[in-house]
């Protein structure tokens, strides 16, 4: 694959209009960033073995017990490991050679995985409507897994069984702590307390929407979508592909800012010390530019 950048691009960067020269030295030193930085966050996450005594979770298994915080945990840790993979991912594939359309997949799945960390620990909640959306996404857990079974041939009856019960009992649980069990117009259960959103949901409500909507074109081989990442028609025999520098040094900016978005969620919630992040943090996203109001040590 051709080169896919000239010695400098001329970019908007930083605070205000002004334009700034991005040279090649710049976009490695983003590449490398985007690639270091899930394991900084974990070097500081194992210094934790748990939440704190001052933390929100530590509050909400006061009222509702460690039993259920434990598994809403559980899923969030679950989540944030897949959001560090997927970052990991997008500088893996924008390394030369550069990957023209692995990068947007990548780039829309690290938008839902935070979606669904934010959705999950949201601040503004009571302790049972956390729990509520912890069921709710079990619930789907359950159903997909049930989609799944039914396109094989193996053990579907057995698996049916299982699930019907798993749903039951989380019907169960959420009675128990006096949860609200939504129902549709038409008798189906949607979730407790709360029907799950759709990723494209959880993207507008974190300013994320028209970015998603391209990744997600992209990812699923829209002509409109991929003509905008770098798709061309040379010949009638022949299609070009080389991805524009400027939506290069995006998806990567993107990369690391959806991250620390996440991150800092988990942080909040389990009680950790983001201030703990800055020394390994601050020297890598000084190198890239990245503004102050975007470090969550920095905005607290």
């Amino acid at each position: 694959m051709p080169d896919p950048l000239p010695p400098v691009l001329q970019l908007r960067r930083g605070k205000g209009d002004a334009i700034v020269p991005v040279d090649r030295a710049y976009y490695l030193r983003l590449v490398d960033s985007v690639s270091t930085l899930p394991d900084a966050v974990h070097a500081v996450m194992v210094q934790y073995p748990s939440w704190t005594p001052t933390s929100p979770a530590q509050s909400d298994s006061l009222e509702v017990g460690t039993r259920y915080v434990g598994r809403l945990v559980y899923e969030a840790r679950v989540v944030h490991a897949l959001m560090s993979d997927l970052t990991w991912g997008v500088a893996k594939v924008l390394r030369e050679p550069v990957n023209v359309f692995a990068p947007w997949t990548l780039a829309r799945g690290l938008i839902e995985s935070v979606g669904l960390l934010t959705w999950l620990l949201a601040p503004d909640l009571r302790p049972r409507e956390r729990i509520g959306r912890s069921l709710t996404l079990r619930l789907h857990d359950f159903r997909e897994r049930r989609m799944w079974v039914e396109c094989g041939d193996i053990g579907a009856d057995q698996v049916e069984e299982l699930l019907a019960r798993s749903e039951n009992q989380l019907s169960a649980i959420a009675v128990e702590l006096g949860i609200e069990l939504k129902i549709s117009r038409d008798g189906k259960l949607l979730g407790y307390g709360c029907s799950k959103p759709g990723p494209t949901e959880r993207a507008r409500d974190l300013g994320w929407e028209e970015a998603y909507r391209l990744e997600s074109g992209i990812a699923h081989g829209f002509h409109w979508a991929t003509s905008a990442a770098g798709l061309r028609q040379r010949d009638e025999a022949n299609m070009q592909v080389a991805i524009e520098p400027t939506l290069l040094v995006s998806v990567l900016s993107s990369a690391i800012v959806r991250h620390l978005r996440g991150t800092d969620s988990l942080f909040r919630y389990m009680g950790w010390d983001l201030e703990a992040l800055a020394p390994s943090l601050d020297p890598l996203l000084d190198s890239v530019g990245l503004e102050d109001r975007l470090r969550p040590w920095r905005s607290m």
